[in-house]
């Protein structure tokens, strides 16, 4: 890590520590300590997930040439429940596209 990246992590500790008072009961620091191995334990989860989606795009894109784009268009779509909104918003496209082309 270069200096330039040492001092602007340094830089952004300090500006997250302004006003933060440091912990002195061992209860306090305990529920923080849990707290922040919570939060390690879901960003694990989040990452094997996010690997598991990327190998079912490669998957799709393999055996039916689907785009990474369009198969997480689709599944965001899906998950979301917004068919109609995008439906809305690609109407709104083609009829502005019917107008000046």
């Amino acid at each position: 890590m270069g200096n330039y990246s040492q001092n602007n992590w340094r830089n952004t500790m300090n500006e997250l520590m302004i006003g933060t008072p440091v912990p002195s009961a061992q209860t306090d620091k305990d529920k923080i300590l849990g707290a922040i191995k919570e939060i390690d334990a879901s960003l694990t989860r989040i990452e094997a997930e996010r690997g598991l989606i990327t190998e079912i795009a490669a998957e799709l894109k393999h055996e039916f040439n689907m785009g990474k784009k369009l198969v997480n268009s689709i599944a965001k779509a899906y998950h979301e429940g917004n068919r109609s909104d995008i439906d809305f918003a690609f109407s709104e496209f083609t009829d502005f596209m019917d107008h000046v082309v």
